[in-house]
């Protein structure tokens, strides 16, 4: 009984072999090897940084406010020297952001001459409007709409100009704006903008002894400055 398992034994390890030749050589290479650890094999990960894109939404989804050197255009009152200031809060709802702006003429027009005198024409502007941004990249065009109040103050200088003192003219303002951002750091960006508006009553001034002055449509503004966001 016993040399008949030791033959029986015999004849599996021979049958193994065997079938162990058969197999190719890298496959027998391979069993031959033993398996490594589970952890060798094991990639690190690391949690992935915002995407860049992700970073450039942000930037347009905060508050911002703007100063700009401006240009206040008007075919009858001439152009005057401005500063635009604004402030902006993003709204919840298709991209939008809220815009609040005031652009005082600092160094206003002038109408008249030496001889029969001339008289300034300061301005201000004061706008509300919706702003929508139009891509996320590092320039940014702007679109919007907006309306508010134009104000225009006649103010003598010179015996022989005729405007009272005092005289002022308001009118609604509503019109278009567009714009472009270029952004410079995370928090700031180089702002170009402008509008064009149409100003309901047209303002008039009396200029010199009896020359009515319109204000002329449509009023413009331009500017370039920097946004800031916080």
């Amino acid at each position: 009984r016993t040399l008949a398992l030791r033959a029986v034994e015999l004849l599996r390890a021979s049958l193994l072999e065997l079938d162990e030749r058969r197999l190719p050589h890298d496959v027998r290479r391979f069993r031959g090897q033993s398996a490594p650890p589970i952890w060798e094999n094991a990639t690190p990960t690391f949690e992935a940084p915002p995407a860049r894109r992700t970073r450039r939404k942000a930037w347009l989804r905060r508050p911002t406010v703007s100063l700009s050197p401006s240009l206040m255009l008007s075919r009858g009152f001439g152009a005057g020297l401005a500063v635009t200031l604004t402030l902006s809060y993003p709204l919840p709802v298709w991209a939008l952001s809220a815009r609040v702006g005031i652009t005082p003429v600092i160094f206003p027009a002038q109408q008249g001459d030496s001889k029969s005198g001339t008289v300034a024409l300061p301005q201000q502007l004061f706008l509300f409007e919706l702003l929508r941004p139009v891509g996320s990249g590092v320039i940014v065009p702007l679109i919007g709409v907006g309306g508010g109040l134009y104000h225009v103050r006649a103010e003598r200088r010179g015996t022989a100009a005729r405007a009272l003192s005092g005289e002022d003219r308001y009118a609604a303002a509503v019109g278009p704006s567009v714009g472009i951002a270029v952004r410079l750091t995370p928090r700031l960006a180089l702002l170009a903008d402008g509008h064009v508006l149409l100003v309901a009553p047209e303002p008039q001034l009396t200029i010199g002894s009896s020359r009515q002055e319109a204000a002329g449509q449509p009023l413009g503004r331009f500017g370039l400055g920097v946004q800031g966001a916080f």
